[in-house]
């Protein structure tokens, strides 16, 4: 329309990019977050127990014999040596225990009498019932409130076999922590002293369920390690047993040294303290022997007081009487007042020797 030829410019374009034929990399794998976890020594002792929650509740969980009752022992001395209650110990082993009659062999007599003795018993059909009991005695101890530290001492291999002692322990404002017994088959076959066979913990432990995320682990290895270290320390050497094996070594070399036993400390030593000694006598430095005079000494013990027979008995204290004299100083009394109609009782007034009132000593009261 403007009256001119379009110039035929030539078209420059950029060239579209070519399919791009690598592919995208694979998404890094999901790192699953591990549960979170206490160490135990942040709730039993100093200065971790002063901001500790203040209700706890421990459920412990393991193979039979993996060690959770000796845990659950040691977390309660440990409780109690820092100067906190006693901790309410649930157990399920207990529901198991009944009373039998055994033959057992008289030591004194030789003879075979029948005891009645408290044993374990498991019964597979009663599992079910007596957990069901043991969650009603905890939530029981929840309501009651006399225990803010209470431990659960289960297998548990099950996660809905604690998860309602988990949930009515939180629902009460308790803290919760799960500790977990760690130890191979083989040693809990041994160990186990409720006859558990190394079969049904093989079965157990392949069908063992995990503790879900949320509930909070207890770390409890500290507390075995300090265990250990304190078995140890009952088991180092005594020292008066190193002594006295220097001592005979030293005799010994001696005896080899001079040809002869000498004389020991005490047959060197005559004085009177150390016969005394010999003989058990620390009262004094004389030796006694003389057992006129001991005996002179105890009448002297059991002399009594002048004022016994006027002595009065004061209100609120104890007094001791002696039987014979009681009686004696009853028969004085009633001698003195004499004939009363119907209430004289001749036998004791006539009895001057004191014979009836020495009976007294040797009176017999049935309840």
């Amino acid at each position: 329309m403007f009256g001119g030829e379009r110039r035929p410019y030539q078209e420059e374009r950029m060239p579209l990019p070519a399919p791009s034929l690598s592919h995208q990399p694979p998404p890094a794998p999901r790192v699953e977050k591990k549960p979170e976890s206490k160490n135990v020594d942040d709730i039993l002792k100093p200065p971790g127990r002063e901001s500790r929650p203040e209700r706890i509740v421990v459920i412990m969980r393991g193979l039979p014999g993996s060690g959770k009752t000796h845990v659950a022992k040691l977390i309660r001395d440990k409780e109690v040596e820092f100067g906190g209650p006693a901790p309410r110990v649930l157990s399920l082993d207990d529901y198991f225990i009944t009373e039998v009659e055994k033959e057992e062999k008289d030591p004194d007599s030789g003879k075979k009498v029948k005891k009645k003795v408290m044993e374990y018993e498991y019964e597979a059909e009663m599992e079910e019932t007596y957990r069901t009991s043991m969650f009603k005695t905890f939530k029981k101890t929840l309501d009651d409130g006399f225990f803010p530290f209470i431990i659960l001492d289960a297998i548990n291999d099950r996660v809905r076999h604690f998860d309602q002692f988990w949930s009515a322990a939180k629902t009460k404002g308790f803290e919760v922590y799960l500790a977990e017994m760690s130890a191979d088959n083989q040693t809990c076959g041994k160990r186990n002293i409720h006859g558990r066979k190394l079969k049904e913990i093989n079965k157990m432990a392949d069908h063992w369920e995990t503790a879900p995320r949320h509930m909070m682990r207890l770390d409890i290895r500290s507390l075995l390690q300090d265990a250990a270290i304190e078995e140890v320390e009952m088991e180092d050497f005594d020292a008066n047993i190193e002594e006295q094996k220097e001592e005979k070594k030293d005799a010994e070399e001696e005896e080899s040294e001079l040809g002869y036993i000498p004389k020991s400390k005490w047959e060197m030593d005559t004085s009177e303290a150390k016969l005394d000694k010999l003989d058990g006598l620390r009262t004094g430095t004389k030796r006694k022997r003389d057992w006129e005079a001991i005996a002179s000494r105890m009448e002297d013990y059991l002399q009594l007081p002048d004022d016994y027979d006027t002595r009065a008995s004061e209100p609120g204290k104890k007094r001791v009487r002696w039987a014979d004299l009681e009686e004696k100083k009853d028969a004085d009394r009633k001698r003195a007042i004499g004939f009363v109609v119907g209430q004289t009782d001749w036998e004791k007034i006539t009895d001057e020797s004191g014979h009836l009132a020495e009976k007294a000593l040797n009176r017999t009261k049935y309840i």
